[in-house]
């Protein structure tokens, strides 16, 4: 049973199988429907960051855009490494809506803050020409 249900996205505006954003207060969400159900989960990826609704579906798994890392849809977990896992949020449909239970996302963001994407420098970032790894990097400038 759902707390504080709150209106999230319109059920009529998904497309099967395909990752799709949405934000309640701070918090990145995916939604994707499948097999006509649907899954709501933390929309970030654990490896960098990167957004969820950017990445793509294979078979029964969300791909990351980014750097591939999956996770099932059904339920958040990867396929690859059971022990990684995005969160997978109590949700409804009703009346042409979904809805999330708020204080769950409320109390998921307290213990989570929500995490950025993070890249090493771009080449042309003249405010930081190294990399990770001490090396330096071309600066490309364009004029």
């Amino acid at each position: 049973l759902m707390k504080h249900p709150a209106k999230l996205y319109e059920i009529s505006k998904l497309e099967d199988r395909t990752p799709t954003y949405a934000k309640i207060k701070d918090l990145d969400l995916v939604i994707i429907a499948y097999d006509n159900d649907i899954s709501v989960l933390y929309g970030r990826c654990l490896h960098r960051g990167a957004l969820m609704s950017d990445g793509h579906i294979d078979g029964n798994n969300l791909i990351c855009g980014v750097h591939g890392w999956d996770y099932r849809i059904e339920s958040g977990v990867s396929e690859y490494n059971n022990s990684e896992s995005l969160h997978k949020f109590t949700s409804k449909i009703e009346d042409g809506w979904i809805w999330v239970d708020e204080q769950e996302t409320d109390d998921f963001l307290k213990g989570h803050p929500q995490q950025r994407m993070s890249y090493p420098p771009f080449p042309n970032d003249l405010s930081n020409k190294s990399n990770p790894l001490g090396r330096k990097l071309p600066v490309m400038i364009c004029g």
